[in-house]
């Protein structure tokens, strides 16, 4: 009642609309929300500060919850107390634009819960998600009883979390710099206390700081602050092993939401993701774009080097000229390139003017992809993939020899269908006639199985000559020269079952009984990945029917698959166009971390694995090392060929003239 009887002149009013116009941008919503009482206490304080400079009711206010007044930010960054001496170095200090985002990012009218910052390494960025968490750290340390304050039972710790994938680096990079930077600091070291471990941070209040590698690490924790340093995972991720973080990130960001969500929906928790920019489809990247319509989350990602190294310690920085170069950003069919000074932009192509300080960084097409993303900060098709240097794959299509025999890529068996063979979808005349002019060479085989719904990925391969290769010797610093095999694919298909049944095993195996018996192919070897009971039994069936086999996985290492990458970029392999085989190529991924190369989530390997098993097998198996022959005369082709003939018909009389299958394809 005696709320109600207090009134506001309208000079007040007007103070205050003034005072909110300023702080608030115009908002008056959580000043209406007030009693007429808190109204009125307001306008003291408001008029005291205005008349005084200080107001004894604001300082009750602090008091009630506040043992000491928090510093500004400014305050917190550039006084000697705090910061100061550590950011105001001329060398190592704080670069103004970090110390600008700090003060937007912390400040409580902007309600900021979750930071994305992708900028280029070197810029500084962990320096800013450190600092960040400081000021929070500092501003908990002010107060009586954290927990408390933000309505937490009293015996909940408020921790402050650093993360990294590599549990090392989440010390070295999050919480040993983060130690050393509150011993520095006058203001954090009286709260310390005293530990037996040289390195271990304890402070007073219930307030923990952690590590960790997994999110489950943090999941039961108050997680009031937490840095993600190097958000993109760690070099060689694969984006199921990005998504699964990504998954389990989201986790502990709606823990920290649930915890700490106050009347009016501000969440007082900040979580801060940090990493510099890698490929167009990576998790953060698709992350931090789904984020920016979210009012609650800052995405940062514009933060190319010379942005940031313009000022530090609010002294101008003399280090770019103003001349710069463009680079020509690469997509899914043409690679990144320095462009010439009077070369106009490529059509359809993103370009980068890049100062001419980093000229040497973009010079090596091999690294310039490296470059865009750690200098310039520019996202790069292809990052984490195993395939480099795409032209290379393009010109071991340009220079195959030979066409695609099949007649079509889309090649569907049905398992109940007897009339049906894998050589109607094959151009027999122009096969059979490459056959008689090549009778000499010995082919390889390997088969990737799927079942119910999968591809049956199958490439056959031999080799088609030598080279002389030129390779640099880093032990010695000279260059030397070797001549090696050149490989090339005779077939590649991706066979796919009728809907709703399985691949007919037994109608491949007819098809290659075929190819040596009645095409005169040559088969040295077929190999297959034994990952499951169906991939032996056909590898089984084969050896019955004459072949020599040998298991071969892909899936365990990434060695096959490094052999042929070395191979494109030696242009010592030649294969026709395969819109299916081109396609999975361009987006295995490569865990450099497991040594492995597998699909993405929605991708396949299936026709890659058949082509890759069948050129590695001229490298691994003892067979086929040295299997290579080339003739130097038609007589001398066609004694090569008897030769092999004689050794095939041998081969047959010690099996049965049947084609034994070795299972009932009606049990398949």
């Amino acid at each position: 009642m005696e709320d109600n009887n207090i009134l506001l002149k309208p000079e007040d009013s007007r103070l205050i609309d003034i005072v909110l116009k300023e702080a608030t941008y115009n908002s008056r919503k959580y000043f209406d929300s007030l009693t007429p009482h808190e109204k009125k206490y307001f306008y003291d304080i408001i008029y005291e500060l205005k008349t005084h400079g200080y107001s004894d009711k604001l300082n009750l206010i602090w008091e009630a919850d506040y043992e000491i007044i928090p510093p500004t930010v400014d305050e917190f960054l550039w006084d000697d107390y705090y910061l100061g001496k550590i950011n105001s170095d001329p060398e190592n200090g704080l670069y103004d634009f970090w110390a600008d985002l700090i003060k937007y990012t912390v400040d409580p009218s902007n309600n900021i819960v979750e930071v994305i910052v992708l900028a280029a390494r070197g810029s500084g960025k962990n320096t800013f998600a450190i600092q960040r968490m400081a000021y929070r750290l500092a501003h908990l340390l002010c107060l009586r009883d954290p927990a408390r304050y933000y309505g937490l039972q009293i015996d909940t710790s408020l921790v402050l979390f650093f993360y990294n994938v590599d549990l090392m680096k989440a010390f070295d990079v999050g919480y040993n710099r983060f130690e050393k930077l509150l011993k520095r600091s006058p203001f954090f070291s009286q709260f310390l206390l005293r530990t037996k471990s040289p390195t271990a941070v304890v402070l007073p209040k219930s307030i923990e700081i952690k590590m960790g590698s997994q999110f489950f690490h943090g999941l039961s924790e108050a997680i009031y602050d937490c840095s993600l340093d190097e958000a993109n995972f760690g070099k060689g991720s694969t984006s199921k092993e990005e998504s699964q973080v990504m998954k389990n990130y989201r986790s502990v960001r709606e823990g920290a939401n649930s915890r700490f969500m106050r009347p009016g929906g501000i969440v007082s928790a900040q979580l801060c993701l940090t990493s510099s920019k890698r490929g167009e489809s990576d998790a953060l990247t698709r992350h931090a774009e789904a984020s920016k319509s979210i009012p609650t989350t800052l995405v940062v990602d514009d933060v190319p080097l010379w942005k940031v190294k313009t000022k530090r310690a609010h002294k101008v920085i003399s280090f770019y000229s103003g001349k710069t170069f463009r680079v020509a950003v690469g997509n899914q069919y043409r690679e990144s390139r320095v462009l010439e000074d009077n070369e106009p932009d490529p059509v359809g192509m993103q370009v980068v003017k890049i100062p001419i300080e980093h000229y040497n960084s973009f010079r090596n097409p091999n690294t310039i992809n490296e470059a865009l993303q750690d200098i310039a900060n520019v996202s790069t098709y292809g990052y984490g993939k195993l395939i480099k240097n795409r032209d290379k794959v393009r010109l071991a299509v340009k220079n195959c020899p030979i066409p695609q025999f099949f007649n079509t890529e889309q090649i569907i068996l049905d398992f109940d269908n007897p009339t049906q063979k894998l050589q109607d979808y094959l151009n027999v005349n122009a096969l059979k006639d490459w056959i008689d002019k090549n009778k000499f060479i010995t082919c390889s085989v390997h088969f990737d199985v799927g079942l119910t719904g999968d591809k049956f990925g199958v490439g056959v391969s031999y080799i088609s000559g030598r080279k002389l290769v030129s390779r640099f010797d880093q032990t010695t610093g000279y260059e030397t020269h070797h001549e090696e095999y050149v490989y090339s694919v005779l077939l590649m298909a991706g066979i796919s079952p009728l809907a709703g049944k399985q691949i007919p095993f037994w109608k491949i195996v007819t098809f290659f009984v075929w190819l040596r018996d009645e095409l005169g192919l040559s088969i040295g070897i077929v190999s297959s990945d034994l990952g499951h009971s169906m991939a032996a039994m056909l590898l089984q069936t084969f050896k019955q029917n004459g072949f020599n086999t040998r298991k071969l996985s892909l899936d365990k290492t990434d060695v096959g698959y490094l052999t042929i990458r070395e191979l494109y970029d030696e242009e010592r392999i030649l294969h026709p166009h395969h819109s299916l085989f081109l396609d999975e190529l361009f987006n295995l991924e490569h865990d450099e971390k497991n040594r492995k190369v597998d699909h993405p989530e929605t991708g396949s390997k299936d026709v890659a694995d058949g082509v890759v098993g069948s050129i590695y097998n001229f490298i691994d198996a003892k067979e086929l090392v040295d299997s290579y022959y080339e003739p130097t005369s038609i007589d001398e082709k066609e004694e090569r060929h008897l030769m092999r003939e004689l050794e095939r018909k041998a081969k047959e009389e010690e099996i049965d003239k049947d084609i034994d299958f070795g299972f009932n394809r009606h049990t398949l």
